[in-house]
């Protein structure tokens, strides 16, 4: 999916969205109906939609790279470019909600007896009049919900300002990660990686290119490119995104052409250095592997 494919189904649901529905998942991974008042999720619907519209649908500025190319770009929603097998599990809760039929409820969550403070997440699903979905997963941060205990939360009543004695959750406009079609997007790459363990996949994927480095042999020692590689996940995530699609490694280009061509550009004979046969890159600093990268 790229962005004019992104834009354009987006805003086939933002154009005609007719139908909203909110789901919570607990800690336990399970999928509840909210049982939000109707009234309520017509007015969230039209906030919703809005703000999808603004950000992404009729935004020049917008764009849909890979998400294995992530930089940290404004006004981005990133394609899930992994293969299945590297999916977080989480991905399974909009598969779950996009496949429901009308007349397949949900149980509703027990708001009364298990409050607010055991959700984990929330779901918004779109429908446009068409009947195509488009879902959206947001984390609950411990700062979109107030949970009355030791902490006094003031609310008014009637004439009075009183303590709050329920729980309660902010809903915004934000979200984690998209479901449209088969295809995921992602708008907050960190939320992914630290929460829903996606950096263990970054990393995971940046050992397999390690190794392919080093079954090429250009560089001697690669002992502090690996210690980088394993401590660092902006390093980790910048290898998988130089070396998926690359010319070098799928060409399998020979090193002495790689060697020649790098020390051929005079801001690389100044950062990297060769070992004394010239037959190798020499890594023995963090900023000699950075260059190397």
């Amino acid at each position: 999916m790229n962005t004019t494919d992104a834009k354009a189904a987006i805003k086939e649901i933002t154009d005609s969205c007719i139908g909203i529905k909110i789901y919570f998942v607990d800690k336990s991974n399970q999928i509840y109906d909210s049982d939000v008042d109707d009234k309520l999720l017509a007015g969230y619907r039209g906030d919703f939609v809005d703000a999808l519209t603004r950000s992404y649908s009729n935004n020049e500025n917008f764009t849909c790279p890979a998400l294995s190319q992530e930089d940290g770009r404004n006004h981005a929603l990133y394609h899930f470019d992994f293969d299945d097998e590297d999916k977080p599990f989480e991905f399974s809760f909009l598969d779950t909600v996009n496949n429901l039929r009308a007349d397949e409820p949900l149980d509703t969550y027990p708001a009364r007896d298990a409050g607010l403070g055991k959700l984990r997440g929330y779901i918004i699903r779109l429908r446009n009049t068409d009947g195509k979905v488009m879902s959206f997963f947001q984390y609950i941060h411990h700062s979109y919900i107030a949970t009355p205990g030791k902490t006094i939360f003031l609310t008014t009543h009637e004439s009075r300002v009183v303590r709050l004695t329920h729980d309660v959750l902010r809903l915004g406009n934000r979200f984690v990660f998209a479901k449209i079609g088969d295809d995921y997007l992602i708008e907050n790459v960190n939320v992914l990686e630290k929460e829903f363990g996606f950096d263990k996949i970054i990393h995971s994927k940046a050992v397999q290119y390690c190794a392919t480095i080093e079954e090429k042999s250009i560089v001697n020692d690669l002992t502090k490119f690996k210690a980088q590689l394993n401590n660092d996940t902006s390093f980790a995530r910048k290898l998988v995104k130089v070396c998926k699609g690359s010319a070098v490694i799928e060409k399998e280009i020979a090193n002495d052409t790689i060697i020649k061509f790098a020390m051929s550009k005079v801001y690389y004979q100044e950062k990297l250095i060769l070992t004394e046969d010239e037959s190798q890159f020499d890594l023995g600093s963090i900023n000699r592997c950075r260059h190397f990268l």
